[in-house]
């Protein structure tokens, strides 16, 4: 799964979204990357896995794991799963950007990544 990095926003409008990309390097990583190791059934708990995979953001790959859930609606499936992962593992700077050379605002390294992917039968 690619998801491009121009695709995410933050809370703090286009300046943001602008340092932001600058600090995950955009000009050389277009897109985070999650690929998928394994997928193991959680026991007594139906349509909950556990997610094993790597998490390439800013070039950077780590292994992570994951709570996923995965049920139908309708013919159509649909997957969620939420991770938290520090910047600083994938060797981004938290931004402090400076505001005419006064660094008022401050960012945590922790980040909370939250996903949601509906797939459907391919049409015949």
């Amino acid at each position: 799964m690619k998801i491009p990095v121009r695709s995410l926003k933050s809370s703090g409008g286009k300046r943001m979204d602008a340092v932001m990309q600058e600090h995950m390097k955009f000009a050389q990583f277009k897109t985070i990357e999650y690929k998928v190791l394994e997928l193991n059934p959680k026991a007594g708990a139906a349509g909950q896995y556990e997610a094993k995979g790597t998490l390439t953001v800013a070039g950077v790959t780590k292994t992570n794991v994951m709570p996923v859930t995965i049920e139908r609606v309708d013919k159509k499936l649909k997957v969620t799963g939420t991770t938290a992962l520090k910047m600083t593992d994938h060797g981004i700077k938290p931004p402090a950007p400076d505001i005419a050379g006064i660094s008022l605002i401050r960012t945590g390294d922790e980040v909370k990544l939250k996903f949601e992917w509906v797939t459907e039968p391919k049409a015949p």
